[in-house]
């Protein structure tokens, strides 16, 4: 009984179907695991590739594993970022998703991203803004600007190193504000051990 329930629910997950989805779920499918087509397949997977929001949010609203792996180790937020779906990779960070995971290469989703276009950038700013870290290199020693300029993107590449260089910026100056704070109270003892003893 459970087996054809967890292929109709990723039948349902890979065709949007979301009244399927939510039939499959309340009968009790498996929301991390089930067959499609004579394969595994993981149903957060399955609605990314699709780019089906909506069965993302009944997923996870029932359970499933917000980062869970496919058969080459990507997530979820890999394949919306990779194909510049801003509705399922909103969801998914909002519900927690891992914005630095990595695949069994070592890819990162914003990696996935930059291999993809130009057209990615709107995703990589949510990533950056989630606290996507674009300086990792892979398994083969690419970082994201590397990837986005060997699939022939230049202006990706580009973008990735201006947004590096704009959060260095950021955390310098971070850091020099919470120096010159540190160091006030020090200034005012001084300032006032400076000042002539109050007479009566």
């Amino acid at each position: 009984m459970d087996e054809p329930v967890a292929v109709d629910l990723c039948g349902a997950v890979q065709h949007g179907d979301v009244v399927g989805v939510a039939k499959a779920i309340e009968l009790g499918a498996d929301v991390d695991a089930g067959e499609f087509q004579g394969a595994a397949c993981v149903p957060m997977i399955l609605a990314a590739m699709g780019g089906h929001a909506q069965c993302l949010r009944l997923l996870m609203d029932a359970g499933a594993v917000i980062d869970a792996e496919g058969s080459r180790g990507e997530t979820a937020a890999m394949w919306s970022a990779s194909k510049g779906d801003r509705d399922c990779l909103a969801a998914l960070i909002a519900a927690g998703a891992d914005v630095n995971a990595r695949d069994w290469q070592g890819m990162t989703v914003a990696m996935w991203a930059a291999r993809h276009g130009a057209d990615k950038a709107s995703c990589l700013n949510m990533l950056v803004q989630a606290g996507a870290d674009l300086r990792p290199a892979d398994s083969m020693r690419r970082t994201a600007a590397t990837h986005a300029k060997i699939a022939g993107y230049p202006a990706m590449a580009s973008f990735i190193k201006a947004q590096i260089a704009t959060l260095d910026e950021r955390k310098k100056i971070a850091k020099a504000l919470r120096e010159n704070s540190a160091m006030r109270p020090h200034v005012a003892e001084r300032a006032f051990r400076a000042q002539p003893a109050a007479r009566l």
